[in-house]
């Protein structure tokens, strides 16, 4: 008889293993402690990932799909460079106001240089963000001189970035807000055109 799969048990794990991975780097977060925090057993860990690597892995990849994902649903929808990206960007910003931690993760996770995304996540959000580069550029939103690197870096990286000092309060006091939110879609769009 196959195993039930109780899913408020795999997002318990799922969101202790980043809560911790964020509080206490990844060397700190270790499977009992993941265990423990999510009130599940070491046992219920290793049924579903053969280690914290494994584990780690899956969460950066479900992470990033997730923003791929938004990307190419916008893609999908709008023909408009600059609508592509005000709402990339608008999505991410909601993701740090829902699950801040999962920002702190991706944050955590892009400045390792233990881990990286799948090669299957990484080609299609490069193949996407090319695609919209072009598209930016033949509509006179983006620079020409803009290369892959430099978009990904301006649209993806630094807004996590820009989250991640204002969540953890480094330059001023405050949440992350919604005058936070507009300034980083006018900084990164007007950064593009230049």
């Amino acid at each position: 008889m196959a195993r039930v799969i109780d899913e408020t048990k795999l997002v318990r794990v799922h969101e202790a293993a980043m809560e911790l991975i964020v509080e206490k780097g990844y060397a700190g977060a270790s499977i009992f402690l993941i265990a423990k925090k999510a009130d599940v057993s070491e046992g219920y860990l290793y049924r579903f990932y053969k280690g914290k690597e494994q584990l780690v892995n899956s969460l950066l990849d479900n992470t990033l799909k997730e923003v791929s994902e938004i990307l190419d649903t916008y893609f999908d929808k709008h023909e408009s460079a600059i609508t592509i990206m005000e709402g990339l960007l608008s999505a991410i910003c909601k993701i740090a106001e829902k699950k801040p931690v999962q920002i702190k993760f991706i944050f955590v996770m892009l400045s390792s240089y233990n881990f990286t995304a799948s090669e299957d996540i990484k080609n299609n959000m490069i193949e996407t963000l090319n695609k919209l580069l072009i598209i930016g550029q033949k509509q006179n939103v983006i620079d020409e001189n803009v290369s892959v690197d430099h978009f990904f870096t301006m649209l993806i990286i630094y807004p996590i970035q820009f989250i991640n000092f204002r969540l953890k309060q480094f330059l001023r006091k405050g949440t992350f807000s919604r005058k936070d939110k507009k300034s980083l879609i006018e900084f990164v769009t007007e950064t593009l055109k230049k």
